[in-house]
């Protein structure tokens, strides 16, 4: 519909890799409990949907081989990670963030 897509972190390949340039897209949050926060997670998780899925002759195809949604819980020093492809969360897991 024309509007424009922005991601936080994308990953191309320059043209090196043809038909498969769009390497990854990164979605990055701040944990926050308002409704505000869960609506732009949200959004940024069909947004990593959509630029992963499998080319469908009838959508906008974007190719991304992969997408990650990284969730940093400060307060708890953690890190949420969800794991994009072909359109479907594969993956989520949690690892330590190591700061003072």
């Amino acid at each position: 519909d024309g509007k424009a897509i922005t991601v936080d972190l994308i990953v191309h390949s320059r043209g090196q890799i043809q038909d498969k340039d769009n390497l990854i897209a990164i979605e990055m949050k701040k944990k926050s409990s308002t409704t505000k926060y869960e609506n732009a997670a949200n959004n940024d998780r069909k947004r990593l949907e959509l630029l992963t899925a499998v080319q469908n002759g009838t959508e906008i195809y974007f190719g991304y081989q992969i997408g990650f949604f990284l969730e940093f819980d400060l307060k708890n020093k953690l890190i949420n990670v969800e794991k994009y492809v072909s359109g479907k969360k594969l993956e989520k897991f949690t690892k330590e963030l190591f700061f003072n």
